[in-house]
This record gives structure tokens, C-alpha cells and sequence, in this order.
């Protein structure tokens, strides 16, 4: 909101903000962390109403990535975790032994800020960044839980 005004003015620059493709499909047992990378996509998405030329706004919904992420999620703090739990995060640690590289990431951003154009943009594996996507876009919303909680090997009743 600071710096905004201020490109507007030079009529240059672009502000990327780095969400999550969990804005879409939200991690199990991570709630405050979809909120608050669902919270600044909405956020970026709001910019780009205000500001129609510039400063440019990226929303850049990045999937996985294969860094100590979850070293430092609160699942570490758990010592009486469920077994939906365990399950859920036993896939997420898979997922991210599968995923991209920091490097590969670092390309995926560079590509989207060299568009010039304002929007959100998906990164991550290409079945993430791509696939992930078309479901989204063509299933219908109902499908999603039901969908997400046999990904991640939750059943109904936690």
C-alpha cells in the first residue's frame, strides 16, 4: 500500500506477492497458513482493481517446493498427532520430495514478472501448475473436500 501510489505515479514496476496454489486446494492441518496465503492473494487481487497500468500486481500461486518447509511447520510440536494427521503429513513431505527445485521455482516467478502484466500466476510441478488448474477450473466446487481429504488419506471423522 506504501510503495503503490508512488510507481503509480512513475508509471513503472511491479509488486509480486508470493501466495500459494493452497488458496485452491488448502492444506490439511495447516488452516492459518491457507488463511494467511488466501488472505494475500486476495489482497494482491484487490491491487490490481485500484491500479489498472501500474505498478503491475503477481499473485504467484506457487505449489511445491522442495525446501525444510515442514522442519518448521507445527506438526514438529506435536507429540499426540492423529492418524489422519500422520497420514496427511506423510503426504506432504512425499509431495514435496517430488517437487521442484528452489532454482526451478526462482525461474517460474522470473517468467511471470517478465510477462508485464498483472494476474496470478501458477508454479510448481506441471502437474500442479497445470493439471491442478484445469480441475479447479472445470470440476465443481462440491467435488473438492471430498477430493482433497482421499489425497491426503483423511477419512470423515477426525
Amino acid at each position: 500500500r506504501y510503495f503503490a501510489p508512488r510507481m503509480s505515479e512513475n508509471e513503472m514496476g511491479t509488486i509480486l506477492n508470493l501466495s500459494s496454489l493452497a488458496t485452491l486446494y488448502p492444506l490439511p492441518f495447516m488452516p492459518l497458513y491457507n488463511a494467511g496465503k488466501s488472505a494475500l492473494s486476495s489482497f494482491t487481487q484487490s491491487m490490481m482493481l485500484e491500479y489498472s497500468k501500474f505498478p503491475r500486481f503477481i499473485d504467484f500461486r506457487m505449489g511445491d517446493v522442495r525446501t525444510d518447509f515442514n522442519k518448521s511447520a507445527s506438526k514438529q510440536n506435536q507429540t499426540n498427532i492423529s492418524s489422519n494427521a500422520n497420514r496427511a503429513w506423510k503426504q506432504i513431505e512425499k509431495q514435496l520430495q517430488n517437487s521442484i527445485t528452489p532454482e526451478m521455482a526462482a525461474k517460474q516467478v522470473w517468467k511471470a514478472i517478465f510477462k508485464n502484466k498483472s494476474g496470478s500466476y501458477y508454479g510448481g510441478t506441471f502437474f500442479q501448475s497445470n493439471t491442478l488448474i484445469m480441475f479447479f477450473k472445470l470440476l465443481p466446487r462440491n467435488w473438492m473436500n471430498p477430493l482433497i481429504r482421499a489425497w491426503y488419506g483423511i477419512s470423515k471423522h477426525t
